[in-house]
């Protein structure tokens, strides 16, 4: 079996600390990190990876933006935005793009989501 690779992308180090230790803790979940929009391009054509937490908000390109290159990528997998900004247009482009939102108020549900996201397998 192996191991799933989440990229955690957010251009607050605190914050992609928390999310490193309660998406590894008790998962067997590995995590790679992306401090801002172009970050995360870049480290998730070099890696490959199963999963992508994207802040929206961020310097160099959105988290949507990492999003729809990702997709026009070929990138299947679950993407998530995780953000405190979560909009009605950002809300139908995430739906678009067939990915999921969780409020950053809501950080203990991103476990949960990502589980059941990569569950359904996609």
């Amino acid at each position: 079996m192996s191991t799933t690779t989440i990229l955690v992308a957010d251009d607050q180090a605190d914050l992609r600390r928390i999310v490193r230790i309660l998406l590894t803790r008790g998962t067997g979940w590995e995590v790679i990190e992306a401090v801002d929009g172009d970050d995360a391009v870049e480290v998730a054509a070099a890696s490959e990876i199963d999963a992508a937490v994207l802040d929206h908000r961020m310097p160099g390109r959105t988290g949507i933006e990492v999003a729809q290159v990702l997709r026009a990528d070929g990138f299947t997998g679950p993407i998530v935005i995780f953000s405190a900004y979560l909009e009605p247009d950002l809300l139908a482009e995430a739906e678009r793009l067939d990915i999921r939102s969780v409020p950053k108020g809501e950080i203990a549900m991103l476990n949960d989501v990502l589980r059941a996201a990569l569950a359904d397998g996609a």
